[in-house]
């Protein structure tokens, strides 16, 4: 007999998952830290350091000047904030009516992300998707990457086992996290910056070339949790 697959929750990133949003951070870090030192980076420069949030990468790429890199931190967000509307002003069509199905499920949401609190805020609101979330929002560390830990103290709050719960990635660092924490991994390959390649090396639970083929697979998911329950 085989035993159905319980949904309880569904975790996401968002940079790359939610919204097309990875040419504008890295144009944000490249403005900021052209301002403080004259380098002009290439997009390679500024994007070995992802993983840390957007403070940590700062870190990485100016002095180990505490003053400094606050001050570039405080300008980064300026530019955040001005790029987003131009080159990232919408979240991926389809995202919304994902979620509003996930929402009508009784699934529990959250986002669990390498950004800082601040960027994170910036990018829910800018794309109009604070409302789904509320306070579920985890964040980054300046010292590396943590969503393994971040996905575990939100299911906690949530009072979901691990196994019930999907994380929605794009990276196979994501994948890699997920298995950390004992959540079932689910790539997102449909951003232009997707690494299709690198993503099935990471051995996902599904790998999804469109937001469409995730809305069908976990509205088929979660109608199966439906009928799981009401027997």
């Amino acid at each position: 007999m085989v035993t159905a697959v319980i949904i309880r929750a569904a975790l996401f990133d968002l940079d790359g998952t939610m919204g097309d949003t990875l040419a504008m951070c890295i144009e944000a870090f490249r403005r900021t830290i052209f301002h403080f030192d004259g380098r002009t980076l290439k997009d390679e420069d500024i994007s070995c350091f992802f993983g840390p949030s957007d403070r940590g990468v700062i870190n990485r790429l100016l002095p180990d000047d505490e003053t400094l890199r606050t001050r570039a931190y405080d300008m980064f967000l300026e530019y955040y904030r001005e790029l987003h509307p131009v080159m990232a002003p919408s979240p991926f069509p389809g995202i919304r009516d994902l979620l509003d199905m996930l929402r009508q499920r009784g699934i529990r949401l959250g986002v669990v992300t390498g950004k800082d609190p601040e960027t994170a805020a910036i990018t829910l609101q800018q794309f109009g998707l604070t409302p789904y979330f509320g306070e579920y929002v985890e964040t980054g560390s300046p010292d590396g990457v943590v969503k393994d830990q971040k996905m575990a103290r939100l299911l906690k709050l949530f009072g979901i086992a691990p196994c019930e719960a999907v994380y929605v990635g794009d990276v196979a660092a994501d994948v890699r996290s997920s298995r950390l924490a004992g959540v079932i991994p689910l790539s997102a390959a449909w951003a232009s910056t997707a690494d299709s390649i690198a993503l099935q090396q990471a051995h996902p639970e599904r790998i999804f070339a469109t937001v469409a083929e995730l809305h069908a697979y976990l509205n088929e998911m979660t109608k199966a949790n439906s009928c799981f329950l009401s027997r």
